[in-house]
């Protein structure tokens, strides 16, 4: 939800509901090689879609997500194990996605 905050002169403050905000999905992705993906490289794909600003549909199991599309608004990226090359074999993401709306009201 979104509201405005109205300061009134000894009195507490006025909210004003404004209308519905979009939508927010936080979640965490466990990336490892055994099975079968390389950790460094998915997240740096998700890390990509995070900077580009790409937007597209969430879609978990065969569902859809919400009636719009969504963009990654953070990224963070945690190692959790390596091989005896340093190489990353097992990594933690955590994305904050948020509801983008393609189109302004006229």
């Amino acid at each position: 939800a979104r509201y405005a905050k109205h300061e009134l002169i000894n009195q507490s403050p006025a909210l004003e509901f404004l209308g519905a905000d979009v939508g927010e999905i936080t979640f965490s992705m466990i990336f490892s090689d055994s099975l079968g993906v390389d950790p460094a490289q998915e997240a740096q794909r998700v890390r990509d879609l995070c900077e580009y600003g790409v937007a597209d549909f969430l879609i978990i199991g065969n569902e859809v997500i919400g009636d719009n599309m969504w963009v990654i608004e953070r990224f963070e990226e945690e190692a959790k194990a390596f091989d005896e090359s340093a190489r990353i074999i097992l990594s933690s993401i955590k994305v904050t996605l948020k509801e983008y709306v393609a189109t302004l009201p006229s």
